[in-house]
């Protein structure tokens, strides 16, 4: 039977990636025109760094499901439906990260096995970078 340690801090997480998640969607859409200039297809989002906040404050996966949910809200409210579900993917990795790295207590990289655990995770980000063409 699924038993939690600390049901507080579950609620907490939840609520935290609910509106996380609600709030970075409706960024998506409302800052989507901000475009790189002279980039018709490369938008300026400075939304990017409240599910990365979250990951470093709450832990990974709580940053890792804003990304992922935040991502796909942003989508379907901008019509795209799940075409872009990848990206959705993706965001969830890129926000897991960094508080996965927190996690092991990597501030900086200062030896050789800190270094080891990052070289483990660019395959990853490699992979889901890629993704899209895998799965055509």
């Amino acid at each position: 039977m699924f038993h939690l340690q600390h049901p507080g801090r579950f609620v907490r997480n939840l609520a935290i990636i609910m509106a996380g998640s609600l709030v970075y969607g409706l960024l998506n859409k409302l800052l989507s025109s901000w475009l790189l200039p002279g980039a018709d297809i490369i938008a300026i989002r400075p939304q990017l760094i409240l599910p990365i906040a979250a990951s470093l404050l709450c832990g990974p996966f709580t940053g890792g499901f804003i990304g992922l949910f935040g991502n796909l809200f942003g989508d379907l409210y901008s019509g795209y439906g799940f075409q872009f579900w990848h990206w959705s993917v993706t965001n969830f990795l890129i926000r897991f990260i960094p508080g996965t790295v927190r996690w092991f207590g990597i501030g900086g990289i200062k030896n050789l096995n800190q270094f080891a655990l990052v070289l483990m995770i660019l395959p990853v980000l490699i992979l889901t970078r890629n993704i899209e063409t895998l799965s055509m």
